[in-house]
């Protein structure tokens, strides 16, 4: 995810500013977190860790001057 959304999560950092995307990407982050533990099969959980890897992508960018 890192290697995908890197490019595209600093540029919205860029955009936007980094402090409100930061905010989105935690809030995203936390939530699917918090999905993986209400997980009932390998598809909601594959759905929830992927939501987890965005989130985690978006965070380096934008905390990165």
């Amino acid at each position: 995810m890192y290697g995908l959304l890197g490019v595209p999560m600093a540029r919205l950092a860029d955009r936007y500013g980094r402090a409100p995307v930061l905010g989105a990407v935690l809030m995203l982050w936390s939530a699917m977190t918090a999905v993986c533990g209400a997980t009932v099969n390998f598809t909601t959980m594959l759905l929830a860790r992927t939501g987890v890897g965005i989130g985690e992508a978006g965070g380096l960018p934008t905390v990165q001057p």
